[in-house]
């Protein structure tokens, strides 16, 4: 089943979201800011990120642009 990242700074709202998730078989996994975020996506790629907006440390406008150096073109991960 697809891996699915949630990023929120509200713990509430990851649990919820979590649990709708997984009951319908994804497999999840969170992160309370942009910054744990890109770490996370280091180390393995999710097929969806469910990004918030307004986080403290990183907010997810800013997550979503460093994401997108994580990856070249074709879509294969960049390491250094």
């Amino acid at each position: 089943m697809a891996h699915v990242l949630v990023v929120d700074d509200d713990s509430a709202v990851r649990r919820m979201i979590v649990l709708l998730l997984r009951s319908d078989g994804y497999e999840t996994e969170t992160a309370k800011d942009g910054a744990e975020a890109l770490a996370l996506m280091r180390q393995r790629r999710p097929c969806l990120v469910l990004l918030d907006i307004s986080m403290p440390m990183m907010d997810g406008p800013c997550a979503l642009e460093c994401s997108g150096r994580l990856h070249d073109g074709n879509g294969a991960s960049r390491r250094r």
